[in-house]
């Protein structure tokens, strides 16, 4: 969950304010601006898995907001990569120092701090068990374990997502200038979405031996959703979708009201275990996903409809900023408390407060700071790569991603 994972504040995307309709000069430099409403997004997923672990029989398909993540995360990964690789060239030491710094200190933190909790609330076994687990977590394999032991229960079980953002992060990087080399740059969304394809087949084909904990955490199992979002970046980026004309503007802004209803439709009716789930309802998750994802770039800087005035409201950008440590307290308080005997309404009225102010603190105190650290690390001044012509689409660029 990134970015999933990805990964979640304010400033995490910019685009350019030009358009195809308003060229800008070919040795201007682009001005940017800021785009909310993505910062929304991520903020009503995370509330919807939330509400998920809090009361599953209210919501038991709020489990499809780490979709949503994973499409974002692949979204902004790849078109941050794909800017660096045209500019300077991808360097992968900054880029996985910015990662590192962006999601280790936090989630070290919270870690360290179940850890020190368990051994008060728990017995000396389930106390042994998070230990083990803490390790897996931070060594960032426990997606693999529970995909091994579909019986394992654990106060860290939140982290397989993470894991899974991670393993990616580490992999992206390394293979997309190679895809890039081995073949034409103008066929790069193609073989995106035909990867999608495999692993969603290959996902199909698993199903009639494996366990559904090994469908749900395994990397080559949910990788569709972070690859549909780097077909997304890259068909932006690269020009193939041109969500800077006036036609695919409207087109996109008459869509996203469905995929948001359509998505809140199918969190009150898919349910994890099911074939049904892994076959249909997380590649839509994922298609309805980029489509928003698709919508909101589209439409940034315009008149705002009121699906984006809802993703811009305060309440959605105040959630997206604190996702990240929402996602990782939240698990773990809830557990804990019901470890301590809190009743499942005592969980759901008492367990996201004190998840907000735990979410506060570790963006006050650890990862607001940690960004500024993350800044010595942004790519270097751009050099020259390639003789395409300067770009009047608009352009994503990142801060704090």
């Amino acid at each position: 969950m990134s970015d999933k994972a990805q990964t979640a504040i304010r400033s995490s995307v910019e685009v350019s304010t030009s358009t195809a309709d308003c060229p800008r000069p070919a040795n201007s430099r682009p001005e940017f601006q800021y785009v909310p409403a993505l910062d929304g997004l991520r903020g009503l997923a995370i509330l919807v898995v939330m509400i998920y672990h809090a009361a599953p029989e209210f919501l038991p398909g709020g489990f499809l907001g780490v979709e949503q993540f994973f499409v974002l995360s692949g979204f902004l990964i790849t078109s941050l990569l794909l800017k660096e690789h045209d500019r300077t060239g991808i360097q992968l030491g900054r880029f996985y120092m910015r990662r590192v710094l962006r999601l280790a200190p936090a989630m070290i933190v919270m870690v360290a701090s179940v850890v020190l909790l368990s051994r008060v609330a728990l017995s000396g076994d389930a106390f042994r068990n998070t230990v083990s687990d803490a390790a897996f977590s931070l060594t960032y394999i426990f997606n693999w374990v529970r995909a091994s032991d579909p019986g394992r229960s654990s106060l860290l079980g939140h982290t397989w997502s993470l894991c899974i953002e991670e393993q990616f992060y580490l992999l992206w990087p390394l293979l997309l200038p190679a895809i890039i080399t081995l073949g034409r740059r103008d066929r790069l969304t193609l073989r995106l979405l035909g990867a999608v394809a495999v692993i969603i087949l290959w996902r199909a084909a698993l199903s009639t031996s494996a366990s559904p904990m090994r469908l749900y955490n395994g990397l080559d199992t949910r990788a569709d959703g972070l690859l549909l979002g780097c077909a997304l970046g890259a068909a932006i980026h690269d020009g193939r979708l041109r969500i800077e004309t006036l036609a695919t503007k409207r087109r996109l802004a008459a869509a996203m009201p469905f995929c948001a209803v359509a998505l809140l439709s199918l969190c009150f009716v898919a349910h994890w275990y099911t074939l049904t789930t892994f076959l249909c309802w997380l590649p839509l998750t994922g298609v309805l996903s980029a489509t928003l994802i698709c919508g909101v770039m589209a439409n940034a800087g315009l008149s705002p409809s009121r699906g984006m005035l809802l993703l811009q409201s305060r309440p959605a950008l105040f959630l997206g900023k604190l996702s990240y440590g929402l996602y990782l307290w939240h698990y773990p308080v809830f557990r804990l408390m019901g470890a301590a005997g809190a009743s499942q309404l005592e969980v759901a009225l008492a367990g996201p407060i004190i998840t907000l102010a735990l979410a506060t603190a570790s963006w006050c105190l650890i990862e607001r700071p940690v960004l500024r650290l993350k800044e010595r690390f942004a790519a270097e001044a751009p050099r020259v790569r390639t003789r395409r012509p300067p770009s009047t689409r608009p352009t994503v660029a990142f801060k704090h991603s």
